[in-house]
């Protein structure tokens, strides 16, 4: 079976794409694509000259590493630079021309036995794309993340795929480059704590976590990297530097210190779920990891007692901290509507952005609070993608955890070497702690979250699928044979797509900021972060306006 392009092929993609066109004028930009057909030709004529070294230049090891550093520190940091258009969505932006660059090498990569991977991938965009036609949305902005989230799943196997073109050497300096980041992030944070105490604020969670919109978009990029921070100092050129290793000591104690600031407890639930699960799933080769991971827990105590208990009590007589809530903040009656939507055209949804279209179901949803997401990233897609998609998603997940237990044997016959274990131990657990949280919570949407969890995810895909990249799995061959004229024609496809796609992010940013003043002069709720920071846009102006009754 092969990935191609030729003429049979491209007749049936101008069809599709003049029938879709025709009848849901939403589709229109596949017509774009289209009338780009006539490149393949030459592109493909092309590539091979690109591409001919195995992308040497794009995944050489050190320019790889730098722009991992530069994504990592931008999604945690974006106050450092001058910014264009708000941090939010810059780092969208961002997030979506790293998209347009990785997500096209996904079709070199090899699957071998994960071919459920590509199986599940396929049941989630013809879930999303039947959504689309049967829903109700009427957004004319649909397909912006419709096309997103199916990108998305591409991007993390292409940087998987740059990433077993190296040696482990190369994968620890990317996790590394990955914890500079974090590593920034919390050398800046004592100056913000200081101007917070100096200008006598009891509260710290009112100014910590910095930087970010919402607190809780931190508290996601946190699940993603505290599980890495111990791979900091295990592996890797630096791990017995000792500056480096104060600074990842510092680093955690830092980032454990704002989690228990925040009180965040969509990420304490996930990193709970991630130590016990990861400990049951390989046992003694996680112990190692599990260790730094609890000293640095400890770490983190540590400096909540100094910064939250001791120096508020002498300065403020008694500290001001935030409480830790035992109810479900308002998210019952969230997902009981969206539960409800996902059985409005089941097994398939309402379409892309119906959460913020759509008629309201339920009268407790109807009376309460409104959120750009029902807080569940999982029946947030249930509602607007189907089930057909969440099952879709379900079977690449139990892909994954049947490779998993192939790693498991593997570190149990002694056959991966120490650096590699440690590392599909840590990272498991990262991808483990964000999925988790991702079920309590929607803010995985949000940009800094996707950038990290993208970075974290690429290394993942990178580790389970080294073997099969190398040809050293038996019976793993590459699904789809040899890196021919198929997969070079397959990767112009996906470009041209991308391409037209990122024009229609751009129109779709514009008309939001062209909305932005309107809404806030006459919808009497604060912004609803979603794709943007106003992410109420397109909505149902029936409830969002209050009627004109």
């Amino acid at each position: 079976m092969h990935w191609c392009c030729n003429r049979p092929q491209s007749g049936i993609f101008v069809a599709i794409a003049g029938l879709l066109s025709a009848s849901h004028p939403q589709f229109i930009w596949l017509v774009k694509v289209r009338k780009s057909l006539f490149l393949i030709p030459v592109c493909i004529k092309v590539l091979p000259l690109l591409t001919g070294f195995r992308f040497k230049f794009m995944a050489h090891k050190y320019s790889l590493i730098f722009l991992v550093g530069i994504v990592s520190v931008a999604a945690l940091c974006f106050d450092l630079y001058p910014s264009l258009l708000g941090s939010y969505a810059d780092r969208r932006f961002v997030l979506t021309f790293v998209i347009l660059l990785t997500a096209p090498l996904s079709v070199f990569a090899g699957f071998g036995r994960m071919r459920g991977v590509v199986y599940g991938y396929w049941v989630f965009v013809a879930s999303v794309v039947f959504s689309g036609l049967l829903g109700t949305s009427g957004s004319e902005f649909l397909y912006v993340e419709s096309v997103f989230y199916p990108a998305l799943l591409l991007s993390v196997v292409g940087i998987g795929y740059l990433i077993s073109q190296q040696s482990l050497a190369v994968a620890g300096l990317y996790v590394n480059a990955v914890v500079a980041g974090a590593v920034v992030y919390s050398l800046l944070t004592p100056a913000v704590y200081l101007f917070a105490i100096t200008d006598g604020v009891g509260r710290l969670d009112q100014f910590l976590p910095w930087g970010f919109w919402n607190i809780r978009y931190w508290s996601q990029v946190a699940s993603w990297m505290l599980p890495v921070l111990p791979l900091a100092v295990m592996v890797g050129p630096l791990r017995d530097n000792r500056l480096w290793r104060l600074g990842v000591a510092i680093t955690a104690g830092i980032w454990w210190w704002l989690v228990l600031v925040s009180s965040a407890r969509g990420c304490a639930v996930g990193l709970i779920a991630a130590s016990v699960l990861t400990t049951l799933l390989f046992g003694k080769p996680a112990w190692r990891w599990l260790r730094v991971f609890g000293i640095h827990l400890g770490y983190g105590l540590i400096v909540w007692s100094l910064f939250s208990l001791a120096i508020p009590w002498l300065l403020f007589d008694h500290p001001e901290m935030r409480t830790i809530g035992s109810d479900a903040s308002g998210r019952i009656p969230l997902w009981y509507e969206a539960w409800r939507m996902s059985l409005q055209h089941f097994p398939f949804g309402m379409g892309s952005q119906s959460w913020l279209t759509h008629d309201v179901i339920t009268s407790a949803y109807e009376g309460g609070k409104k959120f750009g997401h029902p807080h569940n990233m999982y029946l947030m897609w249930a509602a607007e993608y189907g089930w057909l998609a969440v099952g879709g998603l379900a079977v690449i997940g139990c892909s994954v955890v049947r490779r998993l237990f192939v790693v498991r044997h593997q570190m149990q016959s002694q056959r991966l070497a120490p650096e590699h274990s440690v590392l599909i131990v840590g990272i498991t657990a990262s991808v483990i702690a964000a999925m988790v949280h991702a079920g309590v919570s929607a803010v995985l949407l949000a940009p800094s979250s996707l950038l990290i969890g993208l970075l974290i995810a690429g290394l993942f895909w990178a580790l389970l699928t080294r073997d099969i990249e190398l040809g050293r799995d038996q019976g793993c061959d590459h699904l789809y044979g040899q890196v021919g004229w198929g997969r070079y024609s397959l990767c112009v496809i996906v470009v041209a797509i991308l391409v037209v796609w990122q024009f229609e992010v751009i129109r779709y940013y514009q008309a939001m900021r062209d909305d932005e003043p309107l809404y806030l002069e006459n919808v009497p709720q604060s912004k609803m972060p979603r794709f943007w920071i106003h992410g109420n846009f397109p909505r149902n102006e029936e409830w969002s306006w209050g009627g004109d009754d």
